[in-house]
């Protein structure tokens, strides 16, 4: 009987172990993902069965941030720093890697079959300058593209210097100098320009006959950098209104006889002229070839008394006057304040300007789409000078190949490139200082161009040991897919 009654506990307890048996596996075949992460809650990381999906984005500090996926499975990351984590199915997760210049990083992943599959990564040292002339493209968004480009390539950036030379040229809010502007900007005509003890820039005129008292004045910033200006904006404050015409000026370039080209606007206007001492007549300018630097400034004042309003139909907007070689056209008019805040803007073809908040120009005129910028005057006998304060410059400026080669060093332990964007025929190419510097630093050099610089392009880089490529400019998606094709080869 003890016999019977034993053999039937151990058949109660061998069926209680099989149905547990079963609940497992069909717990496990079923419900996976809470067997997963049982294993192991701290790491999720994802990875399909038969692919490998490895996304990475460097941070600082040389760390790289790798993020993993999954669909299903179990999967074991072994890192080359030995660290072992386990993935689950249908997660994703992101981890700090620390990262050393010119490495290849692999990472191991073993399934539940034993089956390893790699994944890699690699930390060039590089340095690609970016340049152009006269070629219409969004910088930023270039390099955006070229960086991702690099992690979808699983190449990590920690290390590559990528330098758009306009972009470090963006003075962002940056208050003028203006004591060291009237020391050292180029003045033309009168020299009248003075700072006063708490910050106001203005013209001082005394009054009679004699320079400077009938001359035109500026005061134009010479920086050769600057002058490549094509995204403009500048806040200012008239604290007090002048006598006659003064303001300032932007996108401006000086002819070789010392006339003026580009915008000029007055803040002011004569108030002999108006029987309310508040009401001002301001314009916007487009001065062609004008010559400021003489009495009377020449056409504007000579031949239509731009002090008094209506004269002739060159102050009516959209009106032109000229005097000899120099050439005057209204764009814009607007009533104006003894006190005011301003805001210029002016890129691509379009210039808006607003007084007080309120827009008082908004104008389309792409005749002149980068300069220089500063201030100027037609004094006449000012005896009331105009007072400006609050001063802030915002520019961007064009980067060209003769700005880089001026102000780049280059390092020859690293992969060194240029990516050129311009039509135009680099006439720098030819120099012999320049080819040797490309040959020396084993420079690769990618120009983005025309029919009409393909010849010279592909001439010079024959010339520096065939490192780089002539690239047709006629095709957005085209060049932009050649440059990263290239740079990524060059990489790997």
């Amino acid at each position: 009987m003890k016999i019977k009654k034993k053999n039937f506990i151990i058949s109660v307890l061998l069926c209680l172990i099989l149905s547990i048996f079963i609940i497992i596996t069909i717990i496990f075949f079923n419900n996976k993902e809470i067997i997963n992460n049982l294993i192991d809650k701290n790491y999720k990381l994802g990875l399909d069965e038969n692919t490998t999906i490895l996304n990475l984005e460097s941070k600082e500090n040389d760390n790289v941030l790798l993020v993993f996926e999954n669909n299903s499975g179990i999967k074991q990351i072994t890192a080359p720093n030995g660290l072992t984590i386990f993935a689950n199915g249908k997660k994703k997760v992101a981890m700090d890697y620390k990262v050393e210049e010119n490495e290849k990083y692999t990472f191991n992943i073993t399934d539940i079959n034993n089956n390893v599959t790699y994944k890699s990564f690699i930390c060039p040292k590089a340095h690609i300058e970016i340049t152009r002339q006269d070629f219409d493209i969004d910088m930023e968004d270039t390099m955006s593209k070229l960086i991702q480009n690099f992690y979808d390539n699983m190449i990590a950036t920690n290390f590559i210097n990528i330098d758009m030379g306009e972009l470090n040229y963006m003075n962002s809010n940056q208050s003028v100098n203006l004591q060291e502007a009237v020391s050292t900007w180029k003045v033309i005509g009168a020299d009248t320009w003075r700072v006063t003890s708490d910050g106001k820039i203005y013209s001082s005129v005394p009054g009679g006959s004699s320079k400077p008292n009938w001359w035109g004045t500026g005061l134009i910033n010479p920086d050769e950098k600057v002058k490549q200006t094509y995204n403009f904006e500048m806040d200012f404050t008239l604290f007090q209104s002048g006598q006659l015409n003064e303001g300032p000026c932007f996108f401006v370039s000086i002819n070789s006889d010392g006339s003026l080209n580009g915008y000029f606007f007055n803040v002011n206007n004569h108030k002999a002229c108006y029987g309310n001492p508040n009401y001002y007549q301001c314009r916007l300018w487009r001065f062609d070839h004008y010559t400021l630097d003489q009495s009377f400034s020449g056409g504007i004042n000579n031949n239509t008394h731009m002090w008094c309003y209506p004269v002739s139909a060159g102050w009516n907007v959209g009106g032109s006057s000229s005097y000899g070689n120099d050439k005057f056209t209204c764009l814009a008019a607007w009533n104006g304040s003894l006190n005011a805040t301003y805001h210029v803007e002016a890129s691509d073809g379009h210039i808006l300007i607003t007084m007080n908040g309120s827009p008082v120009a908004n104008v389309i005129d792409n005749t002149y789409t980068s300069g220089t910028y500063g201030f100027w005057g037609n004094n006449c006998e000012q005896k009331d000078s105009m007072y400006l304060t609050n001063i802030n410059f915002k520019s961007m400026n064009i980067y060209t190949l003769s700005n880089l080669l001026s102000d780049t060093t280059w390092a020859p332990i690293t992969i060194n490139a240029v990516v050129n964007f311009s039509n135009e025929i680099e006439t720098s190419m030819s120099d012999l200082n320049v080819i040797n510097t490309f040959k020396d630093n084993e420079i690769h050099y990618l120009q983005i161009g025309s029919e009409t610089n393909k010849t010279s392009s592909e001439t010079f880089i024959a010339n520096i040991d065939n490192r780089g490529k002539w690239i047709d400019s006629s095709n957005y998606d085209n060049y932009i897919n050649q440059i990263e094709t290239y740079l990524v080869n060059l990489f790997k």
